[in-house]
């Protein structure tokens, strides 16, 4: 993957997970009971946007030794492809969870549904703070 096609990837997966924790936090107000799972959520979402916004820093300052970096440890290379990847899984998921809320927000029947799904939820958040974590040692093996 050279650093063209990363921060492209970056700047995708960054302005998904700004939609994603704009959606989450529109549902707020629908499911007053799940408004700290939802906080919970949306903040770890802008943390994420956080860091991928500080990766695309570090990837438009200096692409050429990105580059270098990546080719002479492809054990970093497959690690970012798999952040990435892996970014891109649990947000298509939690997108996925927040439609239907969104769908059944308005309706007696979707507010029962949201209870039955806590716990995906917070697996869902488990995964999302996952990510973070995998993006913030990225940002540490860019740095060195």
């Amino acid at each position: 993957m050279d650093p063209l096609t990363i921060a492209s990837t970056v700047i995708t997966i960054s302005s998904h997970c700004i939609q994603t924790a704009k959606a989450i936090s529109g549902l707020k107000d629908k499911y007053k009971n799940a408004q700290m799972m939802i906080t919970a959520i949306y903040t770890e979402l802008t943390v994420v946007s956080a860091s991928l916004g500080h990766i695309q820093g570090l990837i438009s300052r200096d692409p050429a030794t990105l580059e270098t970096s990546l080719q002479s440890r492809p054990e970093l290379q497959q690690t970012f492809d798999q952040a990435l990847t892996g970014c891109i899984l649990v947000f298509s998921v939690l997108d996925d969870e927040i439609q239907k809320l969104r769908e059944g927000a308005d309706n007696i029947v979707g507010r029962v549904t949201y209870m039955w799904k806590d716990e995906s939820m917070k697996e869902l958040l488990s995964q999302i703070r996952g990510q973070q974590t995998a993006l913030t040692l990225l940002i540490q093996a860019f740095q060195m």
